[in-house]
């Protein structure tokens, strides 16, 4: 589960540092925003109908065979257990070389439709871009890799989804700040470039019981608590 906690909001990070603004990049961008959208839709709409059953089986005593409950708490306890959780850099851009360390992932909290938000906190180790840029840009690069290794807070928010025996788990950057060489250019482009790359796809997480015989039914986020339901 500290596995899950710490991957939920991520596995992600660091991307590319230079602005791409072609006809292709903004199409590619479109539809990658159409598929994240879709998956919302669909998590929103399951969310819905297994939020509808689970307040129906609570309310008639009768309800899933098993069920595990997770608060905030559980989740930033789980994910304090998998820090510090280090990423080669180049698995996210080959002109990158150096370390992402995943230090702190925190502040969880359960939104509407089957979604969940928290914080994390990075830097980069070592970083260094070793592809090529106009001479007009080696700044820019050099403050936005020293403003990478200084720290990051980034923000997160996840849709969770049943599919099969997995759940399937969409996170997006909604923000970034850097700690040093902040400004809404580097922060903008560190946040576009993880949801380009690192979170552009779902992660499916497979959560069957070895010791026990059941069938996952559905996962539910209420205000208070992450419940993943299962049927014999």
């Amino acid at each position: 589960m500290s596995r899950l906690a710490l991957l939920l909001p991520i596995a992600a990070l660091l991307s590319g540092c230079c602005c791409r603004g072609s006809l292709e990049d903004r199409v590619s961008a479109a539809q990658r925003e159409n598929s994240r959208l879709k998956f919302e839709v669909d998590a929103t709409e399951k969310a819905n109908a297994g939020m509808r059953d689970y307040a129906a089986e609570l309310a008639s005593g009768s309800g899933p065979a098993y069920a595990l409950y997770y608060s905030p708490n559980d989740l930033q306890s789980f994910a304090r257990k998998a820090v510090p959780y280090r990423i080669p850099a180049n698995s996210f851009n080959n002109q990158l070389k150096g370390t992402i360390v995943v230090e702190r992932v925190y502040d969880f909290r359960f939104l509407p439709g089957n979604r969940m938000s928290c914080k994390m906190d990075m830097r980069g180790q070592n970083i260094q871009f070793t592809g090529s840029v106009p001479d007009f840009a080696k700044g820019q690069v050099k403050d936005f890799i020293e403003g990478v290794e200084a720290g990051v807070i980034a923000d997160l928010v996840t849709s969770l989804s049943v599919s099969g025996s997995k759940v399937k788990a969409l996170a997006e950057c909604t923000g970034t700040k850097l700690k040093k060489n902040s400004s809404s250019s580097n922060e903008g482009r560190l946040k576009d470039e993880m949801n380009r790359r690192a979170l552009k796809d779902p992660i499916a997480f497979d959560v069957r019981i070895s010791s026990y015989a059941a069938t996952l039914e559905r996962v539910v986020v209420t205000g208070n608590h992450l419940v993943i339901g299962y049927r014999p």
